[in-house]
């Protein structure tokens, strides 16, 4: 009869998370992740196809979560809606700093890249849509890409969001 291990992809995901963390993308594999979890290799594979699939899917989880936070923003105001989407933005690269300035792991991802930076935007710009749209902008899904694409940079290069903000609203008025 085969073992129940309880919460296996939880585990999994954690435990890669930890050793990115510790000890960099290229040494974090899955023998070194399954081994820390106490289960043959094999057993991660009825969960991940690859370690690249294992590590996009615990940021794109976090990924998530933040896309949820910055939906659910008060639309009252654009500076609200723009700091809680920059924080956001900010924090999310933090949780993952260790991974996002990884060589190796940017060339791993390099595939994909182009896709996720594209769902990247597109819903940034969903949330920044009815912005566009309550101020008659011209071209309102193009500018709240642009505006999207400019939070993200800007929160990588840790730009003061007042910065931020006074560069993106000239957009919108």
């Amino acid at each position: 009869m085969p073992k129940i291990i309880p919460n296996i992809r939880e585990q999994l995901l954690n435990e890669t998370r930890k050793q990115i963390e510790e000890k960099g993308y290229a040494a974090t594999t899955m023998r070194s992740v399954s081994g820390a979890c106490g289960f043959a290799v094999g057993t991660m594979y009825n969960y991940f196809d690859s370690k690249e699939r294992l590590v996009y899917t615990f940021v794109y989880e976090d990924l998530i979560k933040h896309f949820e936070y910055m939906e659910q923003l008060p639309k009252e105001s654009p500076e609200v809606v723009f700091h809680g989407i920059f924080t956001s933005l900010k924090e999310f690269m933090e949780n993952h700093r260790k991974l996002f300035s990884d060589p190796d792991a940017a060339k791993a991802m390099r595939p994909d890249f182009e896709t996720r930076r594209k769902f990247f935007r597109d819903r940034i710009g969903n949330v920044i849509l009815p912005l566009c749209e309550e101020r008659k902008v011209d071209n309102p899904v193009i500018v709240s890409r642009f505006i999207a694409e400019a939070l993200v940079g800007m929160a990588m290069d840790n730009v003061d969001f007042e910065i931020a903000y006074s560069l993106v609203i000239k957009l919108i008025i």
